[in-house]
């Protein structure tokens, strides 16, 4: 949620890391169900938490991608708390069909098109700026050309006038010592 709305909070997001690392070895090594009632709770306020900020971030700057987002958490949260309800009694259903793997699908579909969509968007941004790339460079050979054909032709004038100064030195050397021998 906080990468999909552009903000960075990397010591939230590694606390967060760390607490589910701990959560799941902790339920690896310790078979208790407390243990797991507790962390399906924590799990319920983080997603309530994270609806909340959804919330407020669709409400500043609507985008397509963020209220995709909040739809799915809310669905995922309430087919939650209906399997919760299911659990402790206070739902009933002949078949006892939990909801929740349905809602993971519809946010694992979600956060796939947004990182689809994202990724799409990237490389539509390097491909025209690959473009412009290509357009810059071709301005530079050309500028790179124009010099070059200036050099070329003021070495040719140099050239030239370097060939005038010997010649009229050979016939100045030589129709002096004419004059002298005459």
């Amino acid at each position: 949620a906080f990468r999909l709305c552009g903000d960075r909070f990397p010591r939230l997001e590694r606390g967060l890391l760390l607490g589910a690392l701990a959560w799941t070895m902790a339920c690896l090594l310790f078979d208790h169900p407390n243990l797991y009632d507790l962390g399906y709770l924590v799990l319920s306020l983080l997603a309530l938490a994270t609806i909340g900020y959804l919330a407020v971030q669709c409400w500043r700057a609507p985008r397509l991608e963020r209220v995709l987002m909040l739809v799915a958490s809310l669905v995922t949260q309430v087919f939650g708390a209906l399997d919760l309800a299911l659990l402790l009694g206070l739902r009933s259903s002949e078949s006892r069909v939990y909801l929740m793997p349905y809602s993971v699908l519809l946010l694992s579909a979600v956060i796939g098109a947004v990182l689809v969509d994202a990724f799409a968007r990237a490389r539509r941004q390097q491909e025209r700026l690959n473009l412009e790339l290509d357009e810059r460079l071709a301005a530079r050979e050309r500028e790179l050309n124009v010099q070059h054909q200036q050099l070329l032709q003021l070495e040719r004038v140099r050239s030239a006038t370097g060939e005038r100064q010997r010649i009229l030195r050979d016939i100045h050397d030589g129709l002096g010592s004419q004059l002298v021998s005459s």
